[in-house]
């Protein structure tokens, strides 16, 4: 089994360009590989002017390029990460560090929270596949990297080579 960063696009992503526009994956064009369907979140304080001088906020459909994902973060998964509520995209509250989080310990090697009360924590790589006891200790040497399912997924090792 592999722990691997997912690279690829799915619905229901939420993505975070440069330029902090945020936009959900909706669908892919039949007509058009490299087109996909998402809608924008505009911020209040950033509305849009169209040519007609109508300023828009909140919820936008649109299509654009999977080439804008280059200069993207994905930051999260609708009903996991972000929800919609009252026409804007919400963040839902999380604490920093949650059952399947994704961390790095300051040797580098990535874990897998299991289990929060007790920071149970599990290691894949192509090697092992180990489950250890730790101390709360781990809170304060390891930095969150991810999300199991939003950022990373566990592939078996023939996926994790490709």
């Amino acid at each position: 089994m592999k722990l691997v960063e997912i690279k690829d696009v799915r619905i229901g992503q939420v993505w975070k360009e440069d330029d902090n526009d945020i936009f959900i994956i909706t669908g892919f064009s039949e007509y058009e590989p490299e087109m996909i369907h998402c809608i924008s979140y505009i911020p209040e304080d950033k509305p849009i002017t169209l040519k007609n001088g109508k300023k828009i906020t909140g919820l936008v459909y649109s299509s654009t390029s999977k080439n804008l994902l280059e200069k993207s973060t994905l930051i999260g998964k609708l009903g996991i990460t972000h929800r919609i509520e009252d026409g804007k995209l919400v963040e839902i509250k999380r604490e920093y560090f949650q059952v399947d989080d994704v961390v790095t310990l300051a040797d580098g090697s990535k874990w897998v929270l299991l289990h929060k009360q007790k920071f149970r924590k599990r290691c894949f790589d192509s090697i092992c596949l180990e489950e250890v006891q730790c101390a709360g200790i781990f809170i304060d040497k390891s930095t969150k990297i991810g999300t199991i399912g939003i950022t990373h997924e566990i592939v078996n090792d023939c996926e994790g080579e490709q």
